[in-house]
């Protein structure tokens, strides 16, 4: 299979799943003392986000990171993810791939299933049962969203997409409603980044989201929403990973 009829198969896979009952949105007071940061999909480089923080002059004492999601999968370091999740100023929302490890870390059958498709959970298969009860609990609360108070303004970070004819409240709304497509956009959609000129979301000054690398991974803006997965997962010619500050 390609890699996209693999994606279309786990999404399809996923969309007739019972679904998490997960938080909605987690939400962030202005940060006075530093700066914050929004990072793309790390799939398991975490040794790739500790050079990229040193070079950014990152500050753990004063600046916070906030994650798109993916943090596992592909990438050699995925283990690491909740020694990451410990720190005080690293906090992620729920991606695709953190997803599949909280439906394949309790059903081996679909593990096996997943493995053929391809997206590096060997990983998770190397953890002992002690760390693998430690990522559920974990992975299971991360929030769908991510609200940011900054001196810019509301920044929210998610995953995938907003469906497009929702502002940032109706998606919360949606999404605290158990509206499932809501859901599915957000964790696995892609169709604002695929258009050549999609209205801005409403209701939010800034949005960050991940899960969809440009042909030449480079960050892509639609009006107030930043693509920032920038293909640190694969091991490819220019992929990398952004990290980049919330406000300007």
């Amino acid at each position: 299979h390609s890699t996209f009829e693999n994606r279309e198969g786990i999404s399809m896979l996923f969309s007739s799943r019972k679904k998490g009952q997960y938080q909605v949105v987690r939400r962030f007071e202005v940060n006075q003392e530093g700066m914050d940061y929004a990072v793309g999909d790390i799939h398991g480089q975490f040794l790739k986000l500790r050079d990229t923080l040193k070079e950014q002059k990152f500050d753990p004492q004063k600046d916070r990171l906030f994650s798109v999601g993916d943090l596992v999968d592909r990438g050699t370091y995925s283990h690491l993810a909740v020694s990451w999740l410990r720190q005080s100023w690293f906090h992620a929302c729920m991606g695709n791939h953190d997803e599949m490890v909280l439906a394949y870390g309790k059903n081996p059958l679909l593990l096996s299933r997943f493995l053929t498709f391809g997206f590096g959970e060997n990983w998770w298969q190397e953890l002992s049962t002690k760390q693998q009860t430690t990522f559920l609990e974990y992975f299971a609360k991360l929030p769908l969203l991510m609200e940011v108070e900054t001196p810019m303004g509301l920044v929210g970070i998610l995953h995938g997409d907003i469906p497009l004819d929702l502002s940032w409240q109706d998606l919360i709304q949606a999404l605290t409603e158990g509206n499932q497509e809501v859901r599915q956009a957000v964790l696995w959609g892609r169709e604002r980044v695929s258009l050549p000129d999609p209205d801005s979301v409403e209701g939010i000054q800034r949005v960050f989201c991940g899960h969809t690398p440009s042909i030449d991974f480079q960050p892509q803006v639609k009006k107030n929403v930043y693509f920032i997965d920038t293909g640190a997962g694969f091991d490819l010619p220019n992929s990398h990973l952004t990290v980049t500050p919330l406000w300007d």
